[in-house]
């Protein structure tokens, strides 16, 4: 396995705001649950789209969804468990890539699973702007009918963004992402 570095994180760290930016950061729980949210609402979109029934113009749809949850010019970068090589996508590339692979590679259902979200290093960046870093597991899962054909886990890593508005107002939105390891779960 590879070790690297780039997706989501949600669980903080112990690490604290100097006093300046205390007065003009959001509470870190307020982000924790911002984040917890864009996580499950990209999971929510992912696996809608890779659902067997899902058309082309909802899919259209739901990756626009996606991509308002990304930094403008934000990278995906993906492993092949065969060859052990990796590959840098631009996000939209990425998850457009990710929607139609169903029908590419003729599986009924692709399905994702996020876990085990941590976020750290939680800085102030200047212009009410903050930058952090998460990792987070992805487990893929592939199916041909009922039977699971393709499994695998990968452990990402990405930077965070954290625009804040004001004191209650905020938006969350993930970097780039690297990945740190990839097992193959299962080969049909």
């Amino acid at each position: 396995m590879k070790t690297k570095a780039l997706f989501f994180l949600i669980i903080f760290s112990n690490n604290t705001f100097p006093t300046h930016a205390q007065k003009l950061s959001p509470d870190v729980r307020a982000i924790e649950g911002a984040l917890k949210s864009s996580v499950l609402r990209l999971t929510s979109y992912i696996n809608y789209c890779g659902a067997s029934d899902t058309d082309t113009s909802t899919k259209e749809e739901y990756l626009e969804r996606i991509l308002e949850e990304f930094d403008d010019g934000a990278t995906m970068e993906v492993s092949n468990v065969f060859t052990g090589t990796e590959r840098v996508y631009p996000v939209k590339r990425y998850f457009r890539n990710l929607i139609y692979l169903k029908e590419e590679a003729k599986y009924s259902k692709v399905y994702f699973l996020f876990s085990g979200i941590r976020v750290a290093n939680l800085e102030p960046r200047g212009n009410n702007r903050y930058i952090a870093t998460g990792e987070y597991t992805q487990t893929f899962q592939a199916y041909r009918g009922t039977k699971q054909v393709y499994a695998d886990i990968t452990v990402k890593f990405s930077l965070i963004y954290v625009y804040v508005y004001d004191s209650n107002h905020f938006k969350v939105k993930f970097g780039n992402t690297t990945v740190v390891s990839t097992q193959l779960l299962n080969k049909g």
